[in-house]
């Protein structure tokens, strides 16, 4: 039977933790290729110090991720969490999530789920929210003393019978033991869940078929739809992936692309991929080639400042642009470089000096 030697060195050579490396004071550490099982263990600090086919190795049991312009070491086999602020402090519901927050395009498609917390007010929730919150905080207070008696005017009875049902649903220790149990759980898909989701995906994809046709739905959202079918098979403790979970996890996938990647009835994920819808492609390519023809016609147009904002604007309007969508694109373009303003209001193509 195999068997393993944990060594722990502890204050070597002064205050340092230095192991010893091989035999005779030798230290020739080096890199080596390695097939086969590696036995992980948990430790404190997630460090520890083992020997591979004779050679010593420290551990991490980390990975390096470069995405995106973003380096971050992080645990192996983790789940990523991204949180993001709307730029101007609140989410609004007619523009799309890429214009609305600091995250590259080519980051945020990589996320399985993105969803748009928002607050909005109503009284009852408000009041619900707002007797939880005071009532728990009283109830911690109160935990804190050895002998609640020395409160004198409360009633520590009364707070902590009413808030007995903030105490969780399961022990502590418990749930520990359970999510440690459902880690070691490999659900598989069941040949309905595989084919309720792969009729799904080509459903959509299909969307997206014909000339100039937007991408509807990619390959990731694949892999999404099975990872979140698997965590839900995993979340009941079984090795089985069945319609239900595929049912499950599709409809929350569906869900979440309606909010965010919806134009219409047909999805666009190009708006999460690259930040800008079919649609809005097809106007940027209207708004340069009008600023392109103005200027060649020269019809009411001064060369040196450009196309004026009313000229354009009305031009736009005739082709079913808004106004109002029309000054984004204009700032989107300008951003990107590929029209300038020679005067305020005025515009030219840069490519055309």
């Amino acid at each position: 039977m195999p068997y393993y030697t944990v060594s722990f060195i502890d204050g070597f050579r002064r205050n340092m933790n230095e192991p010893m490396i091989n035999c005779g004071q030798r230290r020739n550490i080096t890199k080596a290729p390695y097939s086969g099982k590696i036995y992980c263990v948990e430790v404190p600090d997630h460090v520890i110090y083992v020997r591979r086919n004779g050679k010593p190795v420290w551990c991490g049991n980390t990975i390096s991720v470069a995405k995106a312009g973003i380096t971050a070491t992080l645990q192996c086999r983790c789940s990523l969490l991204g949180a993001a602020n709307p730029k101007y402090g609140r989410f609004e519901q007619n523009q799309y999530i890429a214009d609305q927050i600091n995250m590259p395009p080519a980051l945020l498609s990589r996320f399985d789920l993105i969803f748009a917390l928002t607050d909005k007010p109503s009284a009852e929730r408000d009041a619900n929210i707002t007797a939880h919150i005071l009532k728990t905080h009283r109830r911690g207070q109160i935990k804190k003393y050895e002998d609640p008696g020395v409160l004198e005017g409360v009633d520590v009875e009364g707070i902590m019978s009413d808030t007995k049902t903030v105490e969780p649903a399961l022990d502590r220790e418990f749930f520990r033991k359970y999510v440690a149990y459902a880690k070691r759980i490999n659900p598989v898909l069941s040949d309905d869940a595989m084919k309720l989701i792969s009729d799904f995906y080509l459903k959509i994809r299909k969307q997206g078929e014909g000339e100039g046709a937007s991408v509807p739905i990619t390959a990731r959202q694949l892999e999404a739809f099975v990872r979140l079918s698997e965590a839900s098979a995993r979340a009941r403790l079984s090795r089985i992936a069945t319609v239900e979970d595929a049912q499950r996890a599709i409809r929350i996938v569906e869900y979440y692309l309606r909010k965010i990647a919806g134009e219409g009835d047909r999805l666009d994920f190009d708006i999460i991929a690259t930040g800008t819808s079919h649609s809005q492609r097809e106007q940027i390519t209207i708004l340069k080639d009008l600023i392109g023809s103005l200027l060649r016609s020269g019809d009411g147009v001064d060369p040196r400042r450009g196309v004026s904002g009313d000229m354009l604007f009305k031009a736009a309007a005739d082709r079913g642009i808004t106004e109002d969508r029309a000054k984004t694109l204009l700032r989107r373009l300008s951003q990107n470089g590929e029209i300038y303003s020679p005067s305020s209001g005025f515009y030219k193509l840069t490519s055309e000096g």
